[in-house]
């Protein structure tokens, strides 16, 4: 389905240049299915299969691309949904999900990873195949052989991993043969394309990497290892280097004292500005300052501090109390009289915060004798009254 070996492309086509009339009739779309014209120059169904060196498969096209054990491909790649009539020729650009499929995912490699198959289309056009140019004579140059095509690798299409013949196990060559694919169209296969020649992977130390997957400059990957905490791949402003960039006290919301930097470090955030103090309004690492209450002032009356630059009226007291009357500030109080205080020496009298006082009694005279209340006195009496 999916990977036409260029063993059997060079075969049929190094013999037989594919210009008859199903293969180049002026038409716009070109070919739409295998069958529309591929087929004539690859049967799909015909076995035995021969490439160049004389090697011989007894299978044919299908069977080789459904069944091998470097392919196994699975048929949606190949054919549309609920059609499996021929494969699907006319989608260079692919589906959702599913880019470039169809013979070019694997037969022609890509243009900056956006056109697709130009590769195979260059390949045709090489061969002396005009059909493809009639609608692709922009196309760009593909991208080189070292360079895998879409579904290289991809174990659900095809189990090839290597454009460039590598080894015999994942390779395009199922022949033995020592040939691959030409990709990019220059005539030029595998290990004799230069792009193949001149290219050797690098390392994860070479290039400055030490975590995450990057590429190896030969169309594979590396897998350069995992960071520690609190360090993540890239977190240094470096891709693909562990590193962790500090945090700020404005980028963490703090302005006061020390808090952790988020790399292992801390970070000091200076102090704060009487009255406030750092958490003081119960935010950690925040400047703030909480006000306080009258009770928890301990005051019922006047007005006072908040404790924060501001002022709390904690009200008034009631008769006969006065605000400060006992003698503590802005709490409600009254200091009583006294009896000497208040001029008296005997009986009792209103102590002023709402009490009596008891001022004792006369030694001599009466109490209020001498005409004052409460204190002690005599009234002479006079010629008439003693008669």
């Amino acid at each position: 389905m999916m990977k036409l070996g260029v063993r059997v492309r060079q075969a049929l086509l190094g013999t037989v240049v594919c210009v008859a009339a199903g293969l180049v009739a002026p038409r716009a779309d070109a070919f739409q299915r295998f069958l529309d014209g591929c087929n004539t120059c690859h049967p799909w169904t015909t076995a035995p299969v021969t490439s160049p060196k004389g090697y011989t498969l007894s299978i044919d096209l299908h069977t080789l691309h459904r069944g091998a054990s470097n392919m196994n491909t699975d048929c949606p790649f190949c054919h549309t949904s609920g059609d499996g009539r021929d494969p699907w020729i006319k989608s260079s650009d692919g589906k959702a999900g599913v880019p470039g499929y169809g013979c070019i995912g694997c037969h022609g490699n890509t243009y900056a990873g956006v056109v697709r198959g130009v590769g195979l289309r260059a390949r045709h056009t090489l061969r002396g195949v005009a059909s493809c140019v009639m609608c692709h004579s922009s196309d760009p140059t593909p991208v080189g052989e070292n360079v895998k095509p879409p579904y290289y690798g991809n174990t659900t299409v095809s189990n090839v991993d290597f454009p460039c013949n590598e080894n015999s196990t994942t390779s395009e060559d199922w022949t033995g043969d020592g040939k691959g694919l030409d990709n990019d169209g220059d005539g030029l296969v595998d290990g004799l394309d230069g792009n193949c020649a001149v290219c050797t992977p690098t390392t994860c130390s070479a290039a400055g990497k030490n975590c995450g997957t990057i590429s190896n400059g030969c169309g594979g990957t590396l897998s350069c290892g995992t960071c520690t905490s609190p360090q993540t791949c890239g977190g240094g402003g470096t891709a693909n280097v562990c590193g962790c960039t500090p945090t700020t006290c404005s980028a963490a919301g703090k302005n006061c004292g020390t808090i952790p930097n988020g790399c292992g470090g801390s970070l000091s955030c200076g102090t704060c500005t009487s009255p406030q103090t750092c958490g003081g309004s119960g935010t950690a690492n925040v400047c703030g300052c909480t006000p306080t209450t009258c009770a928890a002032a301990g005051k019922n009356c006047g007005s006072i501090s908040d404790g924060c630059g501001g002022a709390l009226s904690c009200g008034g007291c009631a008769a006969p109390a006065t605000c400060g009357g006992g003698g503590t500030p802005n709490v409600c109080g009254c200091t009583p009289t006294t009896c000497a205080a208040a001029g008296k020496n005997c009986g009792t009298i209103p102590n002023g915060c709402g009490g009596t006082l008891d001022c004792g009694t006369c030694t001599s005279g009466t109490c209020g004798g001498g005409g004052t209340a409460n204190v002690c006195g005599c009234t002479p009496t006079t010629c008439a009254a003693a008669g």
